[in-house]
């Protein structure tokens, strides 16, 4: 076999051998994406130190999905501090979340709700799941965060899947 035969079966193998090696995740399509998205939770049931939500997250990038989660409530001077780990429920694969909320009541009585979130991972389509962001709402003079309560968010952020 000759020098230069030999070098292009050479090549042959290691370009074999490169193509048979898994891929990196992102080159599998794992990208960043902005959220951009409105959430709206109801708290159904409250059990001493908990409430108890459901509702649906709306907007890009993907989508709807049901939201269901139990907050624990923490009081401090100035309000509450709750802390959840609610799941998105999107038709392609699930979203596990952990929330951090700061409920605070204003000089006028409304209620001010401002919140981070951390991805903590998912299934199907969104397993591996990273990303992080923000949630503000606001509920109007005179509401309280009771069984009932129907919360409005806005919800910003990047998740990479």
């Amino acid at each position: 076999m000759s020098v230069r035969m030999k070098l292009v079966t050479l090549v042959a193998v290691f370009a074999s051998a490169a193509l048979a090696v898994p891929q990196g995740a992102s080159a599998q399509g794992e990208k960043t994406r902005a959220v951009d998205a409105t959430m709206k939770i109801a708290i159904f049931e409250s059990t001493e130190g908990a409430n108890h939500f459901a509702g649906r997250i709306t907007g890009k990038p993907l989508g709807t999905a049901a939201v269901l989660g139990v907050a624990t409530v923490t009081n401090t001077p100035t309000g509450l501090i709750t802390e959840s780990q609610p799941t998105l429920y999107y038709k392609r694969g699930t979203l596990r979340m952990k929330a951090t909320d700061v409920v605070e009541r204003q000089p006028d009585g409304s209620i001010n709700l401002n919140g981070t979130y951390e991805v903590l991972g998912g299934s199907g389509k969104y397993k591996g799941a990273t990303g992080s962001g923000t949630f503000n709402g606001t509920l109007p003079p005179g509401s309280s965060v009771t069984v009932g309560t129907v919360v409005t968010f806005d919800v910003d952020g990047t998740l990479r899947y």
